[in-house]
């Protein structure tokens, strides 16, 4: 992997870029949906740990995200390309529900 100027990452940083990579497989790719809950100190006080526990407990695979700078919509949870703000539990069990169904048609 190259930077910008053509200069090659650093081989830990090549690593992250990998791993991260890796985390954000496409649903084609891993045939299953992943949902990214921020877990920023905003989105952390309004329940998003909560969120992830739950949903890791009904056998999603949640990945933790860093502050999505939209902390006046906490807490944050992406689900494949969409964002939920002030996510619930209802919400993303909606998206998912949503998305099984497009899976299904396909």
């Amino acid at each position: 992997m190259k930077a910008a100027f053509g200069t090659p990452f650093s081989e830990p940083v090549q690593k992250l870029l990998h791993q991260t990579k890796d985390n954000m497989k496409t649903t084609e790719e891993t045939k299953e949906t992943t949902i990214q809950v921020c877990h920023g100190p905003v989105c952390s006080d309004l329940g998003s740990p909560h969120l992830a526990s739950a949903f890791e407990a009904k056998g999603v695979k949640v990945v933790v995200s860093g502050c999505r700078s939209q902390c006046g919509n906490a807490p944050c949870v992406q689900v494949d390309e969409s964002i939920i703000y002030e996510a619930t539990a209802e919400k993303i069990d909606a998206r998912l529900e949503e998305l099984t169904i497009q899976k299904s048609t396909l």
